[in-house]
């Protein structure tokens, strides 16, 4: 089964604050590191000093969570979500996704969140699936093809929310 997804996500006009840009690049850049040197200079530099927490487990938990991750970088991509940002990682077999909270003042959390479950597509589910998807706030077009037959083309969801225009099956 093939399924081609194009998604218009919303992003503001200049982009994300420089805070959080930095964040991130702070986050991949640990990721992609070797050592606890880098572990301790991840802490120092990137993350909101915390005197409350015991700066040894979390240095453990991140050398736990680069180990889990840290050769995902073949795809990243970062989405807002409401308690801060998730940045899905993937190596092309599996993707993981962490969860962050930043301020100006630098990362005040990141931890790693459960794998997501796999959608089970079915020729009998296709529809009802993309509809609670879109419902879910999905949107783009959908193509999918099974052999040589289209069993499914549709668009969902807004193309342009300010102005009120659905993706049809020509948005781009």
């Amino acid at each position: 089964m093939l399924a081609l997804l194009w998604a218009l996500p919303a992003q503001a006009q200049d982009g994300p604050p420089a805070f959080v840009r930095d964040a991130v690049d702070a986050v991949i850049t640990f990721l992609q590191s070797a050592g606890d040197e880098a572990v301790e200079e991840f802490i120092a530099q990137a993350m909101v000093s915390d005197e409350a927490q015991d700066r040894t487990a979390l240095a453990n938990r991140l050398r736990t969570l680069r180990t889990e991750v840290g050769s995902m970088t073949d795809d990243i991509s970062v989405e807002a979500d409401p308690d801060g940002l998730r940045i899905l990682l993937s190596d092309g077999r599996a993707e993981r996704q962490l969860a962050l909270g930043v301020e100006p003042q630098g990362i005040t959390r990141i931890y790693l969140l459960p794998p997501t479950e796999a959608l089970e597509l079915t020729r009998e589910n296709l529809a009802a699936t993309f509809d609670r998807l879109e419902d879910e706030g999905m949107a783009g077009v959908v193509f999918v093809r099974l052999g040589d037959e289209v069993v499914l083309e549709r668009a969902l969801g807004m193309a342009d929310p300010v102005r009120r225009r659905a993706n049809t099956l020509e948005t781009v």
